[in-house]
């Protein structure tokens, strides 16, 4: 990249930045000096990763956590995000600013995978691969489950530098070309890694689908996709290596909590409003009718959600660009241009495209059919949604880079194409700044007490551990999320595990909580031969722990339950497949990390007749 081309992106990637600042760091907090809902389960788990990290180091694995309900597994739980970077984070900064520096790190991140997705792999223009960045960084999606506070999906703006590495050309054939492969598929492997140990599990499969989607786009824009699907499978087998560790240790807590019980949400009843949806939240905003009006959805059980459900917007640009760029189409589609061997690819391709579209679609269309929900119902992974609209979240990338391709083959050049960006960009930044967010204002989370509980510890003055078990009777019940208070998840900042806390994998109301003999009073009371503290193994291994999901610490395990109220490790019994995961894991890692060391030595001391290979293009 020349000087002058790398000023312009610092530039362009700076005022992006600081416009992001300008309209979404109002809500961190918010006018009322509040947090979105959802933080009432991060900002606790995060303040208790730190308080784990206080006493054992950031390379102990924290299995377990007596913090919430008494004992729960934390290295297991889908949304853990003990090794993440807003965990990191807080060693240096409160959970509140982990937070929001989190949010804006991999906004930026979203903003240099896309721009490097279009300029060198789609080979765009630069100014229409800083206006797709600038559209990806701001996609609605994105910018609303922040701010309520789906902290877990802040890995999804990786997406694009994922399919960065999986599509970059390759150089010709020779002894690089064979690094560079394995390469990119494990750098492609470590995003979907962070993706996994970020807490993303639930957007497991819409990411599949929009690499998916980006890869059969590429095919019918250059007619290469071998090394694409290539580079993908190893990338995710490589992925699953280095995520093995986790994975097991999930698989084996949610084995013990099936959630596929919910019925189907609602269906939309028809589909041409099925497609009329999808084009109003990707390239407007959400109709409040949508939500509150229950004349498009269908079903047995008609649940509401709340308008951030629906909030993927990209802006109008990408389709003020289509009217142009589909006429260009349309006339190279009617002149042939498109022809001989190519056409089986692209028809292959498009294949690929309509089919996920049209899965996407009727995910979303009308569930009333007995037949079509028992199909539904036997999928696994699906069968436990209890909604499909975040698959929409696999249409954002796609909806801003098919148009902006699609536009660059007008070939406009110099200002014209500069004035093109220019004008996109001040017609999306005023569709941005114009948008009602007032509703995401009502938002009550207090943070408060868990960043004086951070002082706390950070400068010394206590030592975390939980002594007692608490009722949520000082919480807010004003305002209640899935039968618990916000701030219900708080009591760890008084050396307090609540007895009810707000644990998805439970169910949205906790009825698969397996309670027990839990009570108020202290974490070391005993009851029937029992400490009044939940041994947290019997969760995820209850059959090698000779135990139940939900039981506590019996009177002879003291020494067991005081290290685990003290958040220092505690001896149980791991199962094979979970010790030979962890194994995988550890290897994978050690060996990512070596063959990049040898990869970057080989270009420092290349191998003779290496480096003449390190340029061209895949095949």
């Amino acid at each position: 990249m020349a000087v002058k081309d790398a000023a312009v992106f610092v530039l362009t990637a700076t005022v992006s930045l600081l416009f992001y600042d300008i309209v979404y760091g109002g809500f961190y907090p918010n006018l009322h000096g509040r947090l979105g809902m959802d933080y009432t389960y991060f900002l606790p788990r995060l303040l208790d990763g730190y308080y784990w990290y206080s006493i054992n180091g950031l390379w102990e694995t924290p299995w377990f956590t007596p913090s919430f309900c008494g004992g729960l597994p934390f290295f297991g739980n889908p949304q853990s995000m003990y090794h993440s970077v807003p965990q990191v984070l807080t060693i240096f900064v409160d959970p509140v600013n982990s937070v929001y520096y989190t949010i804006l790190f991999f906004a930026f991140a979203g903003f240099c995978g896309f721009y490097l997705l279009l300029k060198d792999v789609f080979l765009v223009n630069r100014p229409l691969a800083y206006l797709g960045a600038a559209l990806f960084m701001f996609n609605g999606f994105y910018a609303h489950r922040m701010i309520v506070g789906h902290f877990a999906f802040h890995a999804y703006q990786l997406l694009p530098l994922a399919c960065y590495y999986l599509l970059r050309p390759l150089p010709e054939p020779g002894h690089g070309r064979k690094r560079r492969y394995v390469l990119d598929s494990a750098a492609a492997a470590w995003v979907f890694a962070i993706m996994i140990y970020s807490g993303m599990l639930e957007l497991g499969l819409p990411v599949g689908a929009a690499v998916t989607l980006i890869g059969a786009l590429y095919g019918i824009y250059t007619g290469k996709t071998r090394e694409f699907w290539g580079r993908f499978v190893l990338s995710w087998i490589i992925a699953l290596i280095l995520g093995a560790a986790r994975l097991s240790a999930t698989l084996a807590f949610m084995a013990q909590f099936q959630r596929d019980y919910y019925d189907l949400p609602a269906g939309i009843a028809s589909p041409l409003k099925v497609v009329w949806l999808i084009v109003q939240i990707l390239y407007v905003w959400p109709e409040k009718m949508l939500m509150y009006g229950a004349h498009f959805m269908i079903g047995s059980k008609k649940l509401v959600y709340g308008v951030h459900y629906y909030e993927y917007s990209v802006t109008i640009v990408p389709l003020l660009l289509l009217i142009p760029a589909g006429w260009v189409l349309a006339r190279d589609l009617a002149q042939g241009k498109i022809h001989g061997a190519r056409k089986l690819s692209v028809a292959l391709n498009i294949g690929v495209i309509v089919f996920i579209i049209s899965l996407i679609m009727s995910l979303l269309y009308s569930f009333d059919n007995p037949m079509f929900g028992r199909v539904m119902k036997s999928i696994p992974i699906i069968k436990s949604y209890t909604n499909f609209v975040c698959w929409v979240s696999a249409l954002v990338p796609i909806a801003i880079l098919a148009p902006i391709v699609l536009f660059h083959r007008l070939r406009l050049a110099g200002v014209a194409l500069w004035a093109v960006m220019a004008v996109c960009l001040t017609i999306a930044a005023a569709q941005i700044w114009a948008y009602d967010r007032n509703s995401y204002n009502d938002q009550h989370y207090n943070f408060d007490k868990i960043i004086a509980a951070y002082d706390r510890v950070k400068s010394g003055n206590t030592n975390p551990s939980i002594d007692r078990i608490v009722d949520q009777s000082a919480a807010d019940w004003g305002h209640v999320m899935n039968g618990v208070p916000l701030g219900g998840d708080d009591g760890l900042v008084e050396k307090a595990s609540p007895m009810i806390c707000y644990e998805p994998i439970f169910g949205y109301s906790l009825f698969r909580y397996p309670a027990g003999r839990i009570k108020v009073g202290s974490a070391m009371d005993e009851s029937d031969g029992f400490f009044n503290l939940k041994n947290p193994a019997c969760y995820a291994y209850p059959s090698e722990n000779v135990c139940r999901p939900g039981d506590h610490f019996r009177v002879d395990q003291q020494e067991m339950a005081e290290r685990f109220r003290s958040y220092k490790p505690i001896d149980f019994q791991m199962p094979l497949r979970q010790k030979v995961a962890n194994w995988i894991s550890l290897a994978g890692l050690v060996t990512t990390i070596l063959f990049l060391f040898y990869y970057i030595n080989n270009l420092i001391f290349p191998i003779k007749g290496w480096r003449k290979h390190e340029g061209g293009e895949s095949s």
